[in-house]
């Protein structure tokens, strides 16, 4: 394998097909998570007027409409990222063949396997799911039984109980580490299978197994050379946005510790805070479309499509489409 073809060619697909951005951008919808977590003091007073009995109906209320409403976006974000990452597969097969894409093309080719790359998903990510659940839940479930929050300053609590827990659980989730890579390679081509090959989703995880199985060393090599190259751009984007933020930071020290802020302050601040937001989101969006872009390139070499007629990137790369 030429691996730098491989990459020259992603590349020159990503910065030429600029539409590809936004799907690379939507595919990282899927990937983000966050979470908060807080008290919420249901006993709020004002002088000796208690305003619990008022308040709490509302407050669960709020609470429970918020947490349908985070269900709601959390399942719409999956669903557009699926989609989003079979557009990307599709995409570059319609650069790499026809010489042309779209957004619309290339968004229809991932809408139309959706309900395939979903069955992928599900086979390669829920059983990790579950056990990182399940493990989770066995280690909260041993910390409760052994009282160790309530005893974990005695000494024999926590050689008795923190001791085995550790030497079974790092080893458990060092495991789960491993079967997610591997899960993730197998997701990866499968997903490629799905989209070039219009596979099913049991013939695609086949597939993706089959091929990666018979070309484990170029996997390998290819999956470390993407390793580097985020961990190198991903070194760059921390100092320039380091860079960036230091005067914000200044800002909001200034803004907090003066005696009377005033809302002007507020401005720059948030100004700053959401151009750093667009650049690590645009930046993000491009680093993703290349690397899909670039196992797609390697599944189609790999699995013997190299045959089909490939149209050579336009001289202009610098013209967007």
């Amino acid at each position: 394998m030429d691996y730098g073809r491989i990459l020259g060619r992603a590349w020159a697909i990503t910065w030429r097909w600029k539409a590809l951005w936004v799907l690379g951008f939507l595919t990282l919808l899927g990937k983000g998570g966050g979470g908060s977590s807080g008290n919420v003091n249901y006993g709020l007073r004002y002088g000796d007027f208690s305003l619990q009995p008022y308040l709490m109906p509302g407050l669960v209320s709020i609470l429970f409409g918020l947490i349908c409403l985070a269900l709601f976006v959390g399942i719409a974000f999956w669903v557009v990222s699926i989609i989003a990452r079979g557009s990307l597969i599709s995409g570059v097969q319609q650069a790499e063949v026809e010489g042309d894409t779209s957004f619309g093309r290339a968004w229809r080719g991932g809408a139309d396997r959706f309900w395939t790359l979903s069955g992928v998903w599900v086979v390669t990510s829920g059983p990790i799911l579950l056990a990182v659940l399940g493990g989770l839940g066995a280690l909260f479930l041993l910390a409760v039984s052994a009282g160790i929050t309530a005893e974990f300053s005695r000494p024999a609590v926590v050689l008795g109980v923190l001791a085995p827990t550790l030497i079974c659980g790092i080893p458990f989730f060092c495991l789960i580490a491993v079967a997610a890579v591997v899960l993730q390679q197998i997701r990866i081509y499968a997903e490629r299978a799905a989209v070039l090959e219009e596979l099913g989703w049991i013939d695609a995880l086949r597939r993706g197994w089959e091929v990666m199985r018979e070309n484990i060393g170029h996997t390998i090599v290819l999956w470390f050379i993407l390793l580097g190259v985020g961990l190198l751009i991903g070194s760059m984007i921390a100092g320039v946005l380091f860079v960036l933020s230091a005067p914000l930071a200044a800002l909001v020290a200034l803004v907090l510790g003066s005696t009377g802020p005033k809302a002007w302050m507020l401005l720059p601040v948030g100004c700053g805070s959401l151009m750093v937001m667009i650049l690590g989101a645009a930046i993000g969006s491009v680093l993703e479309t290349f690397n899909s872009s670039t196992w797609t390139l390697a599944y189609r070499e790999l699995a013997g499509m190299v045959g089909e007629p490939a149209a050579e990137p336009p001289a202009d790369l610098g013209e967007e489409r």
